[in-house]
């Protein structure tokens, strides 16, 4: 798995999570990266690394006994290598094997292990190895598990998707449906299973000892077990919180934890502009709906033309022609036949997105306890046919944006100097972008800054015309500079 972060952050992600030992490749961009920790009891000697990998050679401690000799664990990887078999992994106790009842005599060693290919890991990505207990060897029993923690939806969602018919919206409106469905199933059952297994293991608990006894306790103390790390890693899910380090079963923490979110982030009143006070949650969400809606909303732009006259095109009926070119099935994915037909059905027939169009705003508080809509950040989630058929024309326009830039877009203008006339002409060209977007300049808090070569005449002139006040010291926007480099 990419870390997609640096490796001093990596770093710090390591540690939070109780690995004091490891090792990073931190990521080119928002590309790579690799992290590798590890317990103090492991010792671990790093061979090689690049971007894609990191080759090292663990040594497991053991509970004594002799040292194993070096050239047969060498033959021993090399057998390994050779037929491209890993390591599968395996929970539980680190020893598979102990002889000894005294402490002087005690030996432990992980002398069994489960080992795979490519293809199987591949098609068991979550097996795994359980170190069991038992009373009647000196060995571990192994259990290798090769189903999921949680049990697959790939039929559960093929058999929804298949068994609609209909638009597309329709059928995830369905899909969503059947999988609510299905998700509440699974925890019913899940719970069943807990208290099944909770049960089995007291009864087994109060008899006495044999074969037959020891075998039944250990299944149920397994799947018992195995229903407690699902419920955990649930909770764990939902509360987002790594705690990891906290050992043993912390699903009453993840639950509070998650529960108590849920409540910070609720929104219990809003305070509208006129000075009316809302707790009804219906009216909540109308009056945070006609809010955003109001802020983005345009009552248009009137004609442009006047805009335009001058102005040198920079498509050419050739590049025209390729713009306007019909969409392919190429273009959107080969694979998805419905929502292929659907997208192409929005960019070559003036399809309308319908449903799809919807954004979701999710509100993130500013301070504690927000009463007001100026108070929250809005995220937008747009849906991902919205994404796909605005990527879809985004990357035909790419060829081409280039030429349709002018060179003077980063730098300065050419003949275009600080002047008293030249601010008017760039005040007039703020009152058209502020006519043409909605969007308005609040002179009130903005601010000029000059070079140190200008005018004292000419920059007291020049703020007079915009009416903004002037800085003499380069001031911040949101943490940054608003200027790099020479003053």
């Amino acid at each position: 798995m990419e870390t997609k972060v640096s490796g001093k952050r990596m770093e710090n992600i390591r540690r939070r999570c109780g690995f004091l030992n490891g090792f990073e490749v931190g990521a080119v961009g928002s590309r790579g990266g690799l992290c590798l920790a590890w317990k103090e009891q492991t010792q671990v000697s790093l061979k090689t690394f690049s971007n894609n990998h990191i080759d090292v050679l663990i040594s497991e401690d053991d509970g004594g006994g002799q040292a194993r000799e070096e050239k047969r664990m060498e033959a021993f990887r090399d057998v390994l290598g050779e037929c491209q078999l890993v390591d599968v992994g395996y929970t539980g106790v680190w020893y598979t094997w102990e002889r000894g009842n005294l402490p002087s005599t005690n030996i432990r060693e992980r002398l069994d292990r489960g080992v795979a290919n490519e293809k199987w890991m591949e098609s068991f990505p979550c097996g795994n190895v359980h170190h069991l207990t038992s009373s009647l060897s000196d060995h571990c029993p192994l259990l290798v598990s090769t189903t999921n923690v949680e049990e697959s939806i790939e039929e559960e969602f093929r058999k929804s998707w298949e068994a609609s018919n209909g638009s597309l919206v329709g059928k995830f409106e369905r899909l969503q449906i059947s999988l609510s469905k299905w998700a509440q199933s699974i925890r019913k059952t899940r719970k069943k299973l807990t208290h099944k297994f909770t049960k089995e293991l007291e009864s087994l608990m109060e008899k006495d000892r044999d074969d037959d006894t020891m075998i039944q306790l250990i299944n149920a103390r397994t799947h018992l077990n195995l229903e407690i790390d699902k419920e955990e890693m649930y909770w764990e899910q939902r509360a987002r919180a790594n705690w990891l380090q906290l050992g043993d079963r912390n699903t009453t923490f993840f639950h509070k934890f998650a529960s108590m979110r849920k409540r910070v982030n609720a929104v219990h009143r809003l305070d509208t502009d006129d000075g009316k006070e809302i707790v009804e949650e219906s009216e909540i969400i109308e009056t945070a709906a006609k809010y955003f809606q109001n802020l983005f909303l345009s009552n248009g732009i009137g004609d442009l033309s006047h805009l335009l006259l001058g102005i040198k095109n920079s498509i050419s009926p050739d590049i025209n022609t390729v713009l306007l070119a019909r969409y392919t099935a190429e273009e959107i994915f080969n694979a998805i036949k419905d929502i292929e037909e659907f997208c192409l059905g929005v960019l070559n027939d003036g399809k309308s997105l319908g449903d799809f169009n919807f954004t979701e705003i999710v509100l993130i508080p500013k301070i504690s306890n927000p009463t007001n809509l100026v108070t929250f950040r809005p995220i937008s989630l747009c849906t991902v046919i919205y994404k796909l058929v605005a990527n879809v024309i985004a990357n035909r326009l790419q060829e081409f944006i280039g030429g349709c830039i002018d060179t003077a877009q980063s730098a300065f203008i050419p003949g275009s100097e600080a002047t008293k006339d030249k601010t008017r002409t760039l005040k007039d060209i703020l009152k058209e972008y502020e006519r043409c977007s909605g969007q308005c300049v609040n002179f009130s808090k903005s601010t000029v800054f000059f070079s140190s070569n200008m005018m004292e005449g000419d920059k007291a002139a020049i703020s007079t015309e915009l009416g903004i006040r002037r800085s003499t010291n380069m001031e911040k926007h949101l943490g940054l500079p608003n200027m790099v480099g020479r003053r």
